[in-house]
């Protein structure tokens, strides 16, 4: 994956239920929105505790 930037693009036109599937259609678009979460997350944490900026 290349960020989120590139998960936004293509997960523009889904829904909860996209997001959430309860078969496995969707596990591609569920994966890219929990690994861009998870992105956001660690870049947040790691501009938090950079101790240069503060």
């Amino acid at each position: 994956m290349n960020g989120p930037n590139k998960a936004k693009k293509e997960m523009v036109d889904c829904f909860a239920t996209d997001l959430f599937p309860h078969n496995l259609q969707g596990w591609e678009h569920t994966q890219q929105f929990l690994e861009a979460i998870v992105h956001i997350l660690l870049n947040y944490i790691r501009e938090e505790n950079d101790r240069s900026t503060k």
